[in-house]
């Protein structure tokens, strides 16, 4: 009863979601060409989760902004009737999401509020923030993420995790129960841009915005966000003593280990014998730089990972008033 139960949100979650765009774009949920994260080493990451009865089903992604603020796409908030009327919980502090842990924090969400002006669907806008009945403690497992305040995405290393869709199937969608990641690059506006209107249709319009959107590659083929993961972070690795869009972002992601940030990737490389010395000098080095996100998965072309294809997301500098105006003192 309770697996039936569950695909049956799951079928109906996944169906709705899609429906509602047009045929070549699609909302977003799954990580494709992308490897388990290390555990916990995204701990602003949180997923939104449908609860009925007894079942609760990951629906979106989210980042969390302070004790009691989620950030996350609007589509995540409106688009099905499971989003919109059915009880709503934030999960933080997890790497399975089939086993929690007791580091794992599971709230219930008071509030959603998308941005007033998204009309649902592929659009600008898409953008929302979650408040929770009671607020997040912060350990090692569950952080803050950081806002992109004064600075804006550039073609530094950028990081997307998620616990979206690997595989779909005719009916079930197969879903990971670990937290997925991969390494992508950003893509200009014009770039991107070009890149849709060869893979949309005549009829089609291009929804690419410049001032609410962002993209990321590489459009080689293989690499992408897809339907399901919606809502969920893209990282950048900005240097902790400056947000200047205008700061050259090296890539220090795959060592990244500040304080109560663990981001050091153990799954593709082996562990360099170096001297104590350089070790520390390295994670100096390393601590500079802290997490920001920088845009939301929002929307993409379908099929996932078609070559050609970019990533779209909601660009988070661009509603930084938005933001701000709804949940108070983040800066």
């Amino acid at each position: 009863m309770y697996f039936t139960l569950k695909i049956l949100l799951l079928f109906i979650n996944c169906s709705l979601l899609v429906t509602v765009h047009t045929r070549s774009f699609e909302a977003q949920s799954k990580i494709v060409g992308g490897y388990e994260a290390t555990p916990y080493s995204h701990p602003y990451l949180v997923s939104l989760q449908t609860r009925f009865l007894w079942v609760r089903v990951h629906n979106c992604g989210g980042a969390i902004l302070n004790e009691r603020w989620v950030l996350s796409a609007a589509h995540c908030a409106v688009e099905s009737w499971l989003t919109r009327w059915l009880p709503l919980d934030v999960v933080a502090g997890i790497h399975d999401i089939d086993k929690f842990g007791n580091q794992a924090q599971i709230i219930r969400i008071n509030e959603r509020l998308p941005h007033p002006l998204y009309e649902g669907g592929i659009g600008p806008y898409d953008v929302a923030v979650f408040s929770t009945v009671s607020p997040f403690r912060f350990t090692k497992y569950v952080q803050p993420v950081n806002l992109p305040i004064n600075y804006k995405a550039n073609g530094g290393p950028m990081k997307l995790a998620g616990w979206g869709v690997l595989k779909t199937t005719v009916f079930i969608p197969a879903l990971p129960s670990k937290l997925q990641e991969v390494k992508v690059t950003y893509i200009p506006y014009e770039e991107c841009y070009q890149a849709i209107e060869k893979l949309k249709e005549d009829y089609e319009e291009n929804p690419l915005d410049r001032n609410a959107n962002i993209c990321t590659g590489p459009i080689t083929g293989g690499v992408a966000a897809c339907s399901g993961d919606s809502g969920g972070p893209l990282i950048q690795f900005v240097r902790n003593d400056i947000l200047d869009p205008n700061d050259p972002v090296e890539d220090n992601t795959e060592r990244y280990d500040a304080s109560n940030y663990n981001c050091t990737n153990d799954n593709e490389a082996t562990e360099s014998a170096t001297t104590e010395a350089t070790k520390r000098q390295d994670r100096q080095t390393v601590d500079e730089y802290i997490p920001v996100v920088v845009g939301i998965v929002s929307w993409g072309v379908s099929p996932c990972g078609e070559k050609g294809a970019p990533t779209i997301y909601t660009n988070v500098s661009t509603y930084l008033d938005f933001i701000n105006y709804n949940v108070k003192d983040l800066f």
